[in-house]
């Protein structure tokens, strides 16, 4: 649609625009953003029953979405503590994953990160919609592997926060990170400023034929 408007070919960029339209309303992304704008103008307005019935489309929408397809158990290696198990559950719209394998640092029943799925992360967002703190750290590109040669491929990722703590669970906190999705059994979580960056994949599968990249980036 972009080339046709470049083209001048305004005929052809409104039926693609049409098309596109088309294919928003069938997006479960796009009618989850749409119903949770919704939702917050119905309980502004205190219509209790008709934000209860959005609701409950926003909950039907979620089995067609990968990002809230995560649940159970998934392994990892950390750097400088080994493999570790993490169990994955939700929290309304917030992805929690809780340590089973634990550490000197984070040990087992406590969160190692959590991510935030209602917007997903904007790599062209402007400097004044990230926090100065973010810019900070690696960019991890996903690299699609096959007998042709290797390919980049677009991943989604959401915003989150990674756990750190001192010897002990000492002066735990979190760190700004995001989530990555790399494919159905396969996810990564970035710890953003500390540049460490996690791949973890499903207990029952190997991971995919694919490589995952992490390059310096200036803060």
């Amino acid at each position: 649609m972009q080339s046709a408007v470049e083209e001048q070919d305004f005929a052809a960029a409104a039926t693609l625009r049409d098309q596109l339209s088309d294919l928003r309303q069938k997006d479960p992304a796009f009618l989850a953003s749409n119903l949770r704008e919704r939702l917050e103008v119905l309980v502004r307005r205190e219509s209790y029953g008709e934000a209860a019935t959005t609701r409950d489309q926003l909950l039907v929408l979620r089995r067609f979405q990968p990002q809230y397809q995560l649940a159970g158990l998934w392994k990892g290696v950390y750097p400088n503590h080994g493999e570790a198990t993490v169990k994955i559950h939700y929290e309304g719209d917030t992805l929690v994953a809780v340590k089973m394998t634990g550490d000197e640092h984070v040990p087992a029943g406590e969160t190692t990160f959590r991510a935030d799925l209602t917007t997903p992360w904007q790599e062209g967002a402007s400097v004044e919609e990230i926090d100065e703190e973010e810019l900070v750290g690696v960019r991890v590109e996903v690299v699609s592997v096959g007998s042709d040669g290797s390919e980049q491929r677009e991943v989604e990722r959401y915003h989150g926060e990674g756990r750190v703590a001192a010897r002990g669970f000492q002066h735990a906190h979190y760190v700004p990170g995001q989530l990555i999705l790399v494919e159905p059994d396969t996810i990564g979580f970035l710890w953003q400023q500390m540049g460490i960056f996690v791949v973890f994949n499903r207990e029952q599968d190997g991971p995919g034929e694919m490589m995952i990249e992490q390059r310096a980036v200036d803060a």
